[in-house]
């Protein structure tokens, strides 16, 4: 058995019925789980990880194109406010600038 079949197995919330799913119910579920690892990084692979091997199920579709498009959403505006700050405070400039 390989890590992506442990991390799909490692939650119950799919055994619900698809037409349940979401994500607010995925995460209040795992967050009573044994093994929630309080994580939003690692939640959030394990969150596409087991949509990714539903794909045949209409449900886990819908969700795993809304999983892409939130994720390019929040990491496009962390970078807008890294950007914000990058231009407007000298001691970040001077810090990242071996960087960029």
């Amino acid at each position: 058995m390989d890590s992506s079949q442990i991390m799909t197995e490692a939650t119950t919330y799919f055994n619900t019925p698809s037409e349940e799913w979401n994500f607010l119910g995925y995460y209040k579920h795992r967050r009573n789980e044994n093994n929630f690892t309080f994580s939003f990084r690692k939640e959030s692979f394990l969150l596409k990880k087991n949509l990714e091997s539903r794909q045949k199920i209409l449900k886990a579709k819908q969700l795993l194109e809304a999983f892409k498009v939130n994720s390019f959403l929040f990491f496009a505006k962390r970078y807008e406010v890294f950007a914000k700050l990058l231009a407007t405070s000298t001691t970040m400039r001077t810090f990242y600038a071996p960087f960029l």
